[in-house]
């Protein structure tokens, strides 16, 4: 009887022990699942990306035009952009209302005082390099012009042939010059309009 108790009690003990066990590794495994569960709720879950709203650059390159190309178009010139036109010369007169007043040869002409230097009749050669015809005139007519030449002793053209003008002047001063002045004998100076009438001559010699 008492061997059958102990058998029994023994039984009992063994059943207690693998109910406990089950227990153990029931509550074990719960808490394994709690934890994973609460582990996963911890970690960040992965999420998608986001469609980007921001345009794209070749997107926003595409939608800007380029500005239209203008191609400037050359216009007329205008009136005011037309040069002037020059105002045509006055015509001189024949020389009709010239007189002159005074003609002479010198070797010089004073610049500032527009009178002549060295005035003489005869004149040697190598003394001077060139002889000047100093005339005065009276114009009380328009402006108009007059032509000195120096006529040689021989029959050779005349030197110089000078077209000088002459203003509208009670006395206007005014002279003309040649070089070519070599050859001995008696020389004349001569003034004449343009048309060729004379209106002054005065001889000189050259020694």
């Amino acid at each position: 009887m008492s061997v059958f108790v102990k058998f029994g009690s023994f039984k009992n003990l063994a059943s207690a022990f693998l109910l406990s066990s089950a227990c153990f590794v029931a509550l074990g495994c719960g808490g394994s699942g709690r934890d994973k569960a609460k582990d996963d709720a911890a970690k960040p879950t992965a999420q998608e990306p986001r469609a980007s709203t921001a345009p794209s650059v070749a997107a926003t390159t595409a939608a800007v035009e380029a500005p239209p190309v203008v191609t400037p178009v050359a216009s007329a010139p205008s009136k005011a952009d037309a040069p002037a036109a020059k105002p045509k010369s006055k015509p001189k007169a024949d020389g009709g209302a010239l007189s002159v007043k005074k003609l002479v040869v010198a070797k010089s002409v004073e610049k500032s005082s527009r009178e002549p230097q060295g005035v003489g009749t005869s004149f040697k050669k190598g003394e001077f390099e060139k002889l000047f015809a100093f005339v005065e005139l009276a114009n009380p007519g328009d402006e108009s012009e007059v032509v000195v030449s120096f006529d040689p002793p021989s029959d050779k053209p005349a030197k110089g042939r000078v077209r000088l003008d002459v203003g509208t002047s009670p006395r206007w001063r005014t002279w003309a010059t040649t070089k070519g002045i070599d050859e001995a004998g008696t020389w004349t100076a001569v003034v004449s309009t343009v048309d060729g009438r004379e209106l002054a001559r005065e001889p000189f010699e050259v020694l």
